[in-house]
């Protein structure tokens, strides 16, 4: 779970990875716009990857932790000051200051909050340390930029890109789906063996051009790659966040790998989703409804794939419920809107009827005698 959550991370807005930056020089697209197109990709994400801890803890018969690992309201309220600097980074991003700018507003308010609140008052040492991770982070950021407008360089000066591309479409057939899997499979390929970053730029350099070429915008394209490019370092056969996550854990590094794999299952559709559904980019072309519609029908089909997956949902599935959730969830992400309607219908009817029928077991094995009586 270590690992698929970390992956995620960069896929989160406001503040996304290093790769986000990239894509918003590489597009010539304002960052904000970058994270209005990631942001309901990114919710998916977590969903899926929420319910199959939910439908794993069914299967295993977790019940509710006890009062003493509960966080107490007074615990949240002293704490709750600290999402102020995170609302104003927002606030900023969003009224049309450049990123850099919008995290020293945020980051002046943390420490006016820091120089306010007595029982965290900031002191020189904590400046020190903060002042040296923040720079140890720039470093990094910054020779990401530097390696990757050399990347990009010599792959535009030797042609590489435009000969890759044309691989790309020719081998595809014309098939938009094709192209998209071999892409994918390019990505993964390449986040093997070096960092995200550099992963996504020689494949977006590479390949974006290609799915363009389809008729998809840009930004999808990148966001296509950038999505593949993250899930590479959890994806076997080197899974590199899947294996550390194995070192802490004292788990087998490979069964991990496919365990990460297993519970990440939604990065690896939302962006097919968002590719053949573009309302999920919160584009300006699409109306609110169209938007929710698609938002909805993609939190249910990765909710039912999830309850797939597990082989349950409040209650055990028999192989034949699992096969007709899965068919629902393919339908509700279909282009026709008739299959998604109707899907959005009887898997919402689906889950009431499993839920009425772990209700009616409990009732059961509480009031076995009763029960018995009445009969």
């Amino acid at each position: 779970m270590e690992a698929v959550s970390s992956a995620g991370g960069p896929l989160l807005p406001p503040v996304m990875g290093a790769g986000a930056f990239i894509m918003a020089e590489m597009t010539a697209t304002p960052y904000t716009d970058i994270i209005q197109a990631a942001i309901l990709g990114a919710l998916i994400y977590y969903i899926g990857v929420i319910a199959m801890v939910h439908f794993e803890a069914v299967n295993m018969g977790l019940t509710r932790s006890s009062d003493e690992l509960k966080v107490s309201f007074k615990n949240v309220l002293l704490r709750a000051p600290y999402i102020i600097p995170f609302v104003v980074l927002v606030i900023f991003l969003f009224s049309g200051s450049s990123p850099a700018n919008s995290a020293v507003y945020g980051l002046i308010t943390m420490l006016i909050i820091w120089a306010l609140i007595p029982s965290n008052r900031i002191t020189l040492k904590k400046v020190i340390e903060g002042v040296s991770y923040a720079a140890k982070m720039g470093t990094v950021i910054i020779s990401a930029l530097a390696g990757a407008s050399i990347i990009v360089t010599v792959i535009n000066q030797t042609g590489l890109a435009l000969s890759l591309g044309s691989i790309i479409v020719q081998l595809s057939s014309g098939q938009l789906w094709l192209a998209l899997i071999l892409i994918m499979i390019a990505t993964i390929a390449l986040g093997a063996g070096i960092p995200t970053t550099a992963a996504y730029v020689i494949t977006a350099t590479v390949s974006a051009a290609a799915l363009t070429s389809y008729g998809l915008e840009l930004v999808t394209a990148h966001l296509f790659i950038f999505y593949f490019a993250i899930l590479a370092d959890i994806t076997p056969p080197v899974g590199v966040t899947s294996f550390a996550a194995a070192n802490v854990a004292n788990s087998p590094p490979m069964k991990t790998a496919f365990l990460s794999v297993k519970y990440a299952f939604a990065g690896f559709i939302v962006p097919y989703i968002f590719v053949y559904h573009p309302a999920l980019l919160m584009s300006s072309e699409h109306g609110l409804f169209e938007i929710i519609l698609t938002f909805i029908s993609a939190v249910l089909s990765v909710i039912a794939l999830a309850s797939v997956l597990m082989g349950v949902m409040f209650t055990k599935l028999s192989v034949v419920q699992r096969i007709v959730l899965l068919i629902l969830a393919l339908m509700s992400i279909s282009t026709s809107q008739v299959l998604t309607y109707s899907s959005i219908l009887l898997i919402i009817g689906f889950i009431l009827m499993n839920y009425l029928v772990m209700r009616k077991n409990s009732i059961e094995q509480s009031n076995p005698k009763e029960l018995r009586n009445t009969r």
